[in-house]
């Protein structure tokens, strides 16, 4: 007999039995009463706890003029872990043209690895006027820039403002719009649309001049704006539109900017500190344009990124604001008035915190120990100076030509008493010389040009500046009334080998 067999039998033999127990008559008249037992709790299972979750990301469209600093800007914020970048749109207008402008706009997509971004590029001209940025700025922002641009994808076929109101548009949370150029895109689609101001959370715009001077230089003005700031200057009707459509906007201008320099502090802790392909991107984009080494370079594009990623790395005023619109000194002034609309202005920031965050996030991440005593002390003078005079049209150059490779004062001294003086400070590219920049035909630089940085002083003034001496020559070009008119080109200052 197999033991399953024996097994059902046994069972059946109980059942059996347990049925005839049951039917039998009890032998006592009252059954015993059965104490009851008391409850037990139930013990709930052990659950496995949830995963956590990670907050929403903020939906951001990025409006750029695509220049060196917003370059820098761009590649910190894609690495945000708060932000989904959900468009990026070139402003035409701005220092670079639409060609090159969405193509390193793609790249930066792929320099971070941050997926399919879709890229676009609005108009090549303000909404009203004729201003736009110096052709040696968009020269050099149109070139390579010294960046492995990587290939992928193509620009979207909507224009600029096309791609804003679909993008906003589909948008299931409030979008943040990021501005570092001119406002044209982000006017006019608010113009077209002005109901898209409903899912838009905050317009941060880098832009305007509230108590300090402008910094306008190399335009051609019929007389003197010293109101200006560059972004705004450009279209300051699109500004307008922007600060009076009814959208949060929070302004980042000079103010604030003109507290973090583009200086060689700044280079030196990039070059202490780039781990991605990021960082690397950035250090050999200053090599090459030799940024830091110019006065009047600021980070005003990463600082007001970094402003939108941590509001509390600036304090804030608000004041009633309008932009002038009519041709003159003041054109393009962001002004307090009270027939303005009130916005929310950022008006100081924390250097050394700043330069972390920015620093931290382009090298991935992880919060940096910079050695600030080491990175603030006093760089030595340069050993070697050249002086740069203008005079009755013409410009000469004093001091040793051939000099050790390393820092180079240059001095510009201006002798007429009725003209501004400008100075612009270049490399060539291999194989060119002073004789091929004459011969240039036309009044744009040619792309085989670097411009290291450029001197202006008043009639009369002198100012010294200094640049690095590597293995290209330096050259120089002398303006009046910059840069109305090209008096000369002096050089090589060559470093001795």
């Amino acid at each position: 007999m197999s033991a399953r067999i024996f097994r059902l039998q046994f069972a059946g033999m109980m059942v059996v039995i347990l049925v005839a127990a049951a039917c039998s008559p009890s032998p006592a008249a009252v059954a015993p009463e059965i104490p009851t037992a008391t409850p037990r709790p139930i013990q709930a299972l052990p659950t496995t706890p949830p995963l956590p979750t990670q907050p929403p990301r903020t939906p951001v469209i990025i409006d750029t003029d695509m220049s060196v600093d917003a370059i820098m800007a761009i590649l910190y914020l894609l690495q945000r872990p708060e932000f989904s970048v959900k468009a990026i749109t070139v402003a035409g207008d701005g220092e670079a043209h639409c060609g090159p402008g969405s193509e390193h706009a793609l790249g930066l997509v792929a320099i971070v690895g941050a997926g399919d971004i879709p890229v676009a590029c609005g108009r090549e001209t303000p909404l009203t006027g004729d201003h736009q940025f110096p052709s040696q700025f968009r020269a050099t922002v149109d070139s390579t820039l010294r960046i492995n641009w990587p290939r992928i994808g193509q620009a979207s076929k909507l224009t600029a403002v096309e791609l804003i109101q679909k993008t906003i548009s589909a948008s299931t949370s409030p979008v943040v719009i990021l501005t570092d150029g001119p406002l044209t895109n982000v006017g006019e689609a608010l113009e077209n649309d002005p109901s898209l101001v409903k899912n838009i959370q905050m317009i941060y715009i880098m832009g305007g001049a509230v108590e300090v001077p402008g910094n306008l230089y190399g335009v051609p003005l019929e007389e003197p704006n010293t109101a200006a700031e560059f972004n705004i200057y450009i279209d300051p009707h699109a500004a307008n539109l922007v600060i009076q459509s009814g959208a949060q906007v929070t302004l980042v201008p000079l103010d604030v900017t003109n507290q973090v320099p583009l200086d060689g502090v700044f280079f030196k802790l990039l070059t202490a500190h780039q781990t991605t392909p990021a960082a690397k991107a950035v250090y050999d984009m200053l090599d090459y344009t030799g940024s830091y080494q110019a006065s009047g370079m600021y980070l005003w594009d990463p600082l007001t990124y970094a402003i939108a990623s941590d509001n509390s790395l600036a304090s804030y005023v608000t004041k009633k604001i309008s932009v002038v619109e009519e041709e003159g000194p003041e054109n393009g002034r962001t002004k307090a008035s009270e027939a303005g609309t009130e916005i929310r202005i950022a008006m100081t920031t924390n250097y050394e915190r700043f330069m972390e965050t920015y620093l931290s996030a382009l090298n991935g991440g992880e919060k940096l120990a910079i050695d600030w005593a080491a990175a603030l002390a006093t760089p030595k003078s340069a050993a070697n100076l050249v002086t740069v005079t203008t005079q009755d049209g013409v410009c000469t150059l004093a001091g040793l030509t051939q000099v050790p490779a390393g820092m180079v004062d240059v001095k510009l001294i201006d002798r007429d008493i009725a003209k501004d003086a400008g100075l612009a400070i270049v490399t060539l590219d291999e194989g060119k010389t002073l004789a091929d920049v004459e011969a240039w035909p036309s009044t744009d630089p040619p792309p085989w040009i670097q411009l290291l940085g450029f001197i202006e002083v008043n009639p009369g003034k002198e100012l010294t500046q200094n640049f690095e001496l590597k293995d290209k020559p330096l050259y120089f070009f002398c303006f009046d009334k910059p840069p109305e008119r090209k008096i000369g080109g002096l050089g090589p200052i060559e470093a001795v080998k």
